[in-house]
């Protein structure tokens, strides 16, 4: 897994924390989602809590996006109905967030976008 991230599952509450520095790309976002998803630790219907607060999604581009979600939708059956909350911080990054939670919305298991890991991880919290 990436040195730039810090990672803890959490087998508990079913969560999965993922908190990225650095420079984000589609590439290694579908990176780290591939390394959760075959971690010994990993359970399927895991919730993932993105803190993506110190992350510079300005290398993110639409097709990116899709590429993220086409990823999600086609490991699905190893991820299982975990709901996903991405902690965002800059304006850019709640809009990549939103785009990718409107593709979401049509498919797959729900995704929202919070300010604060507290109010992510309530609402992960509820829906198990």
């Amino acid at each position: 897994m990436s040195a730039e991230t810090d990672i803890r599952f959490d087998a508990g509450n079913g969560i999965v924390y993922l908190a990225p520095r650095g420079e984000m790309s589609g590439d290694r976002f579908v990176d780290l989602l591939a390394d959760v998803f075959v971690d010994p630790a990993f359970r399927k219907g895991m919730h993932l809590l993105w803190d993506l607060r110190r992350a510079n999604p300005g290398g993110l581009r639409p097709a990116d996006i899709l590429r993220i979600h086409r990823f999600t939708q086609d490991n699905l059956a190893v991820r299982g109905e975990g709901c996903s909350a991405l902690v965002v911080s800059s304006e850019l990054g709640f809009a990549l967030g939103r785009t990718l939670a409107a593709w979401r919305e049509q498919a797959g298991p729900a995704m929202r976008l919070f300010s604060s890991v507290a109010d992510a991880e309530a609402w992960l919290l509820e829906t198990s």
